[in-house]
């Protein structure tokens, strides 16, 4: 969108409090897009990297 940098870092920020209170409600939505292969994994943060190099997430 405009942006062309390369990341050096990863940064992972924590999940909202919504979702720490209602973790069967991710649960579900994540064991969905697994099940129709949107997603892949899990994969540990440093696993992640090694595929992928230095990665951003946005919390849940």
């Amino acid at each position: 969108m405009g942006i062309h940098s390369t990341l050096t870092e990863t940064y992972t920020p924590p999940n909202h409090a919504s979702a720490l209170a209602h973790p069967t409600v991710i649960e579900e939505y994540i064991n969905k897009e697994r099940a129709g292969h949107h997603y892949t994994g899990p994969f540990s943060c440093s696993r992640l990297e090694q595929l992928i190099g230095p990665f951003r997430t946005s919390p849940l």
